[in-house]
């Protein structure tokens, strides 16, 4: 019964932010396509096979990931290969790297209330962005990671924080596939699931909001999104 209730609760959040889209200023759903908790204990399934062959931030400021701070720090640098080979993201943490060769942009929505922070520019090759899990009380938080800052094509990662103990979270693509041409992957501490180019038909993600895969894990462990790797 608890999971019936919580996909309906996640069903009448996806109606509802799907509703507010139409009416909005904003060309984008304010905020999240959240798919439904997933199960508890469930994390990153395996690398799906590479397929055959949109929202300005209303912040007026942006900032910079050059130096640790307690929202953004310098991640470790990578190439823009096929997959980061293996988990990331600091302990109770949500945390992207970027692997780029060029700088990307990310802003948080919560939506309780309903609210944008400013945008973070992530370095080429080392930026990353990290934040502790926000409480219950806010509703879930949406990472929006754009290649080019106030862009209404964004990739959004997303959790909600449970309450009782787990984050539920995933990838959404519902808005844009900014990252499609370089690969991106979802990971918790210890694993990882790689969208291979053009990352329109992967499986765990979602490109509607009812399509893909909602992950859960405890809030002990960390979660990341790994852009370009």
């Amino acid at each position: 019964m608890r999971s019936f209730g919580s996909a309906m609760t996640a069903l009448v959040t996806i109606g509802y932010f799907a509703l507010t889209a139409l009416s909005s200023p904003f060309p984008f759903p304010f905020p999240f396509p959240w798919g439904p908790p997933g199960r508890p204990g469930q994390g990153p399934g395996p690398r799906p096979a590479p397929s055959p062959s949109p929202s300005p931030s209303p912040s007026p400021s942006t900032t910079t990931s050059s130096s640790p701070s307690p929202s953004s720090t310098s991640g470790s640098g990578g190439d823009s290969g096929g997959g980061s080979g293996g988990g990331s993201g600091a302990a109770g943490q949500a945390t992207i790297v970027n692997k780029c060769t060029f700088a990307t942009y990310v802003y948080v929505c919560k939506q309780h209330p309903a609210s944008c922070g400013a945008t973070v520019t992530m370095a080429a090759n080392t930026g990353s962005y990290s934040e502790a899990y926000a409480p219950e009380s806010d509703g879930g938080h949406s990472l929006k990671i754009s290649v080019t800052s106030g862009s209404g094509n964004i990739l959004q990662f997303e959790y909600t924080n449970e309450g009782n103990g787990d984050v539920s979270y995933d990838l959404s693509e519902v808005n844009g596939n900014p990252f499609g041409s370089y690969g991106f992957s979802l990971t918790n501490t210890t694993t990882d699931s790689y969208c291979a180019p053009p990352a329109t038909d992967c499986p765990a993600i979602f490109t509607d909001p009812t399509n893909g895969i909602p992950y859960t894990c405890s809030t002990s462990e960390g979660i990341g999104a790994i852009l370009c790797g």
